[in-house]
């Protein structure tokens, strides 16, 4: 299975449509920009006008002409083609370090612009422990994390939903908790996590996996976030939650994997500050239409000339698994 990046659900949803917004009595509707680069090999940009008090209808954003700049290495990275009416793409990945323009013109009005720089892979690596006993072993990876610096990272996981014939399929889990001592608490749910005492699992594995069950901690919805701080002390910490597995089973030992995946996405500031004015909106205001909040001109941005976020994010997958077996038949796993 290839490397996926889900993390980030939120925002997808939200640029997937874009409504009309009226900012003002302005005669000329300002141009909104999303355009978030990561390391994919296809760059989304989301272009509209913001709807003036004036106007029954926004028009719709004809003729642009948008370039990707890298100024890290002092060239143009490629032209974004439009594939919808308001979806332009442009073939290309972006490269972690790297700083970026973006300059949409329009023909008639003045270029908008922003600037940006790609962050690197989040700086995090798991803890794996194997403990063998008399007749069976289990491994754990994924139930621990470490910061080697500090990075301003949103984190997400995906668990076990249902199968499709003899396809497994994951979906967002969306409570989560940890022990992590700085993580951002701007998203609590206000609950603590329960975990259910009764859940059925082999005795040796939960023996093992009760060490990184975090009940009684306090649930974030959808993310944890952890903001950057020189200050912190990085140490091993642990995520936990609703968090259900899919189980795979080989060898004629029995050996069994269960699978679940954690998400880091390191943002640059400007993203970073975006989406958590976008998030704490959303929930604010209880709305079921998060394109409500794209257009905002109070959001954080970066557009100049327009409204808007050229932000940047890199995402690493983690494994979330523990596996259990014939302590001469555990393996180094490979992916699914």
């Amino acid at each position: 299975m290839k490397k996926i990046c889900l993390f980030l659900a939120l925002v997808t949803v939200l640029t997937s449509c874009v409504r009309d917004v009226v900012l003002d009595a302005m005669e000329d509707p300002l141009l909104a920009v999303y355009c978030v680069l990561k390391v994919d090999s296809v760059q989304e940009l989301k272009l509209s006008y913001a709807k003036s008090a004036a106007m029954t209808e926004a028009p719709r954003v004809t003729g642009a002409t948008a370039v990707l700049t890298d100024l890290t290495e002092d060239r143009e990275a490629g032209r974004f083609v439009q594939v919808a009416d308001s979806l332009w793409q442009l073939e290309y990945s972006a490269i972690p370090t790297h700083s970026y323009r973006l300059e949409v013109t329009v023909p008639g009005k003045e270029p908008v612009w922003a600037e940006q720089t790609m962050p690197a892979e989040p700086p995090v690596e798991s803890e794996t422990k194997l403990i063998e006993g008399d007749r069976r072993s289990v491994k754990t990876e994924g139930y621990g994390y470490r910061f080697t610096k500090p990075c301003t990272t949103w984190i997400s996981v995906e668990g076990f939903d249902r199968m499709e014939g003899y396809s497994v399929l994951y979906a967002p889990v969306g409570e989560l908790c940890t022990d992590y001592p700085y993580v951002d608490d701007f998203n609590l749910t206000g609950k603590v996590w329960e975990r259910d005492l009764n859940e059925p699992m082999n005795p040796f594995v939960k023996l093992v996996a009760d060490r990184y069950y975090l009940s009684g901690y306090p649930l974030h919805r959808d993310f944890l976030r952890i903001p950057k701080a020189e200050e912190q002390k990085q140490s091993f910490f642990r995520i936990d939650g609703d968090i259900k597995t899919s189980v795979m089973t080989g060898g004629t030992g029995g050996e069994y994997k269960a699978y679940s995946y954690v998400y880091f996405s390191a943002l640059s500031d400007d993203y970073d500050s975006y989406l958590r004015d976008a998030y704490q909106q959303y929930y604010a205001e209880v709305s079921e239409d998060l394109s409500s909040i794209y257009l905002r001109e109070n959001l954080h941005g970066n557009i100049h000339g327009g409204i808007g976020i050229f932000g940047a994010a890199s995402t690493i997958r983690f494994y979330r698994m523990y596996s259990w077996g014939l302590p001469w038949q555990n393996q180094v796993l490979d992916e699914p």
